[in-house]
């Protein structure tokens, strides 16, 4: 039997978790704290903006997509100065999408 994981995203329906048992993998920032979190993915430019200007800033370890990778090799300062929070790059972009564009956060964090 495989392992119970829960993708938590930052919209409304982020709502209907109820904390339990299993992997939480966070997509940007919830609506609130998730308690021992696995990792929070990101994959857009929109949330490394915020998260430079210091208006956001997840917890824990990040998962980051293809752009965020691009993002940080264009700002070498931030990837050193959060390269602790860096858990991983993935960029594996599956046969079912046309481009990163079309690949959202909850997207990249089931495929994971």
């Amino acid at each position: 039997m495989g392992r119970v994981v829960h993708i938590i995203g930052n919209g409304d329906n982020a709502q209907m978790y109820k904390p339990a048992k299993g992997v939480k993998i966070t997509c940007n920032l919830p609506p609130f704290e998730v308690p021992n979190a696995y990792a929070t993915c990101i994959v857009d430019f929109k949330m490394m903006r915020a998260m430079a200007e210091g208006s956001v800033f997840p917890p824990g370890q990040w998962i980051l997509g293809f752009r965020p990778k691009k993002f940080l090799e264009m700002n070498p300062a931030l990837r050193l100065k959060w390269a602790n929070h860096i858990k991983e790059f993935y960029t594996a972009l599956p046969e079912y999408v046309n481009g990163y564009t079309d690949f959202n956060c909850g997207h990249m964090a089931t495929h994971y």
